[in-house]
């Protein structure tokens, strides 16, 4: 059986957030990625899908993270085999093939060297266990190891959307769709799991945009890093990961908290029905099984206490999720909201799984979520 092209890692390129400091040049970024799924050859999406202007790559680089924490192996990615590329402004580009032999559990670093004056607002941002990137002054991008006195760690991603594999045709990729909450630690905890049980068959790759909802999106400067609705990304999102056989759906929280009295970019009128949340669930389910994948609803967490505007609204969580852990026409639920709840009261999340503002997990929260995954979804 032929092998095929599985995304491995990736992220959900966005918008970053306007502010005088969006332009860069003469940096290298370099960032890790953890890997779940073995192949000899590699390539590496790039996307300026957000961006407001054309980026040159000048050099960009991808080697293997050795057991001394420096990268080794590198190699000169190139584009139609050329060192340098540009990639113009609304759109996506791939490189040329690697030749880079990976196992289940290397890590792989990509450094991308700007020279140039370049616009850095196709981003974003990731937080885990294992994300640890870092930027330096100069082109360090043929460098085993960055300066730490001329170095400094990072959580945004830009420009560097998928890492693929060619691998097995058995293999597999698994999306992780959904807000800030998949855009922080449970899907590298996910990752971590898979590796502890020893599977290299299937990849995680997070498709999550921090404040993004169902059914809304901002048309304001400050909060266009919000991305577009998830009824109208989902599709492309899916779309674009190679290989992916499932997606898990954990997205809604904003939709319900993020209206608000008063506001004209999140006015109250935006706050929907839990009809309507449905609505954009069977929207997704519909789309994922059109396309061939399965699909996992993942219940909404609790967020009581994270602002007044939110204390009417448990009604609200309950009925979507009560829709989600009965439906028939997903393919199966994950009761997130039990797995980091308080049990005493249910309406808020356990001491030991917030992370101090009611509505994200701690890291140990995070954990709880990846664990929480049945596992006959993740085979």
């Amino acid at each position: 059986m032929a092998d095929k092209w599985i995304t491995l890692w990736g992220n959900s390129i966005s918008c970053d957030k306007f502010s005088p400091s969006n332009y860069a040049k003469n940096i290298t970024l370099r960032y890790i990625a953890t890997t779940t799924i073995s192949g000899e050859i590699i390539r590496l999406k790039f996307s300026n899908v957000y961006g407001y202007e054309d980026v040159k790559l000048t050099k960009v680089t991808v080697g293997v993270v050795d057991s001394e924490n420096t990268v080794s192996d590198i190699k000169t990615v190139t584009f139609s085999n050329n060192e340098s590329v540009v990639i113009n402004k609304g759109k996506y580009l791939y490189s040329d093939h690697i030749k880079l032999s990976i196992k289940s559990s290397d890590k792989i670093a990509v450094s991308i060297y700007l020279g140039d004056y370049t616009d850095m607002h196709s981003a974003i941002k990731i937080t885990g266990p294992i994300s640890k990137f870092q930027f330096t002054v100069g082109d360090f991008s043929l460098n085993p190891a960055f300066d730490p006195a001329l170095s400094d760690v990072t959580d945004v991603v830009y420009f560097l959307e998928d890492i693929d594999v060619l691998s097995k045709a058995e293999n597999k990729a698994a999306i992780i769709f959904g807000d800030s909450i998949s855009a922080q630690s449970w899907p590298e905890w996910l990752i971590l799991r898979l590796i502890d049980e020893k599977r290299d068959d299937i990849s995680v790759v997070r498709r999550a945009v921090s404040g993004s909802r169902v059914l809304r999106e901002y048309k304001n400067l400050s909060l266009i890093r919000y991305a577009h609705a998830g009824i109208k990304r989902f599709e492309d999102d899916i779309c674009s990961v190679c290989g992916a056989d499932r997606v898990f759906v954990f997205h809604g929280i904003n939709d319900i908290i993020h209206p608000c009295e008063g506001e004209s970019f999140r006015p109250i009128s935006d706050l929907p029905t839990a009809k309507e949340l449905v609505d954009g669930y069977k929207q997704y389910i519909e789309t994922a099984h059109k396309h061939g994948l399965k699909i996992y609803i993942a219940t909404i967490t609790p967020f009581m206490g994270c602002g007044d505007q939110v204390v009417d609204r448990e009604d609200l969580r309950q009925e979507v999720n009560e829709w989600i852990k009965t439906n028939t026409i997903a393919d199966g639920y994950i009761d997130f909201s039990s797995a980091i709840s308080d049990p005493l009261t249910g309406d808020k999340l356990l001491k030991k799984y917030d992370s101090g503002d009611h509505l994200h997990p701690s890291l140990e929260g995070g954990k709880a979520l990846a664990l929480s995954v049945p596992y006959e979804y993740l085979k």
